[in-house]
């Protein structure tokens, strides 16, 4: 039985023709094994992965399958966290010409590798998505993409054993250059450096910047440059003054943060715009003394017209209080998923993080004059 149909993202509502609707119905046939091959990886892509799987109920063929990923490291593209949760899978992942590049200033390729090719096999069915979409969330649901799946069971009859064949080359094709590449854990401690020191308005991506109405920045007064900037940055800091709400009561501290609009976006948050009062995006807050203390963060979008977080109660072991504090939020691979550590300093204590981000040209104000900015 064969099974194939054309994948034009972004569609027609309702309609299964993004990429990561392909990716599920892969999953979903009771493979054994599921290979990837991408150009760059990105937290809100495995955040998009794991997520639908989970909601299409095809979390037990997702544990079912041996997974390897192909990826790049080219122009410091992919995240390293992203990159660390889609090993904590569990999955193999090795990086196309890793050990030289990740030697090379910028981690500028010899040769790019571009490939977005998804495939899973088995002892009677194999098949393979063949497309333009990386694995990043604008890549997998809202970019404008194009693409090719194919599932083929017991091929029977010419048709079907054409493109069985064509299945098996593409695995054939993905095996030589598997062969030849760089385990990400060899490298990945490097990687991560060089990512750090990279200033964040640098890295060559714009992924999950635009919104879908098309506009790119401008708004609330974010720049397209400051967006970047947020969108691949492992630290963000910004100044609790004037910005904790009282939301507790006049006579007890605040624990809600109000950020700019669109600082949603180094949270995962995507940069679509919404109505006030709208629930955006709930993350994970880490104590950066305890790794198993956590508590659920949500962010929303106030009526206000700013994003607003909600911190962890101020009261032992957290803070006691934000006011005229300095808020420090670290993005860690926790397994297959993605913590924040917060971190909190008076003015004078966060001086070395206003320095990193001033050496990377990413410390900037709001228009209130509050102070934030990104590094690492």
């Amino acid at each position: 039985m064969l099974e194939q149909r054309m994948i034009g993202q972004p569609g027609r509502t309702g309609a299964r023709v993004s990429n990561i609707d392909a990716i599920v119905d892969l999953v979903r046939v009771g493979a054994a094994a599921f290979d990837a091959a991408v150009a760059y990886v990105t937290d809100t892509g495995v955040d998009t992965l794991i997520s639908n799987i989970s909601s299409s109920g095809a979390d037990a063929e997702w544990t079912g399958v041996t997974k390897r990923f192909l990826v790049s490291i080219d122009w410091y593209r992919s995240d390293p966290t992203a990159l660390e949760r889609l090993a904590a899978l569990p999955a193999e992942v090795r990086v196309h010409d890793g050990k030289r590049v990740v030697d090379r200033r910028g981690c500028v390729p010899f040769v790019p590798w571009h490939p977005k090719w998804f495939s899973v096999h088995g002892s009677s069915v194999r098949g393979h998505l063949v497309g333009s979409g990386n694995l990043s969330r604008n890549g997998l649901v809202f970019g404008h993409e194009a693409g090719t799946l194919q599932i083929v069971r017991k091929p029977s009859n010419k048709a079907e054993k054409t493109v069985d064949a064509a299945i098996r080359a593409g695995e054939a094709w993905f095996e030589n250059c598997w062969a030849g590449a760089t385990p990400l854990s060899t490298i990945i401690g490097e990687y991560r450096r060089g990512f750090a020191a990279l200033p964040k308005t640098e890295v060559a991506r714009n992924d999950d910047v635009a919104d879908v109405s098309g506009r790119v920045g401008t708004r609330y007064g974010l720049s397209p440059e400051q967006l970047t900037a947020l969108t691949s940055a492992t630290n963000f800091w910004i100044e609790g003054k004037g910005g904790i709400s009282r939301n507790r009561g006049p006579s007890r501290p605040g624990n809600q943060l109000n950020m700019s609009a669109l600082m949603r976006v180094f949270f995962g948050g995507s940069a679509d715009e919404v109505p006030k009062n709208s629930a955006l995006v709930t993350v994970t807050i880490e104590h950066p003394r305890d790794q198993t203390m956590s508590t659920p963060a949500p962010i929303r979008f106030s009526d206000n017209s700013m994003d607003v977080i909600t911190l962890p109660v101020p009261e032992s072991p957290w803070p006691t209080s934000y006011d005229d504090r300095v808020l420090l939020f670290t993005k860690a691979a926790r397994g297959d998923a993605l913590h924040y550590v917060l971190t909190v300093h008076s003015d004078a204590g966060a001086r070395a993080w206003r320095n990193a981000s001033k050496t990377q040209g990413t410390s900037f104000s709001m228009r209130s004059g509050r102070r934030w900015g990104v590094f690492g």
